[in-house]
């Protein structure tokens, strides 16, 4: 007769979220970009070359502020071009069940369950 292991879950680890594991995260916070929603990254980019070519042609501050809000607008109704794009998070700036702050959780690891990492959530006192 095999026995079969059956993992203890890992939702009340501070690693845990949304069935994925941040300790690697939580580590070393930023260091690993791929895990960074695209989008973000993508509208991030959009920005800072705004802002260097608002600099570049010596643009006021009013008109820069009226420019990026309309070419921000514009940028959040585009379609995503991300192919893990699930919408439904009403919550988040892109509205994608996968975010997580600047994060995306389609790109974190999946929690295996307890394991050497597992730190548990502290108790609520309140």
């Amino acid at each position: 007769m095999t026995a079969k292991i059956i993992r203890i879950p890992g939702s009340n680890c501070v690693n845990y979220i949304r069935g994925r594991c941040l300790y690697a995260e939580n580590q070393n916070p930023g260091l690993n970009q791929d895990i960074r929603c695209q989008e973000l990254r993508r509208m991030g980019k959009e920005f800072d070359d705004f802002l260097s070519q608002a600099e570049h042609f010596d643009i006021s501050e009013d008109t820069a502020t009226s420019i990026l809000q309309e070419r921000m607008q514009k940028s959040l109704q585009r379609q995503t071009h991300c192919q893990n794009y699930q919408p439904g998070d009403t919550d988040t700036l892109l509205g994608c069940v996968y975010a997580i702050d600047d994060l995306c959780a389609h790109f974190l690891p999946r929690c295996q369950g307890r394991c050497p990492n597992f730190s548990a959530t502290p108790e609520n006192n309140t």
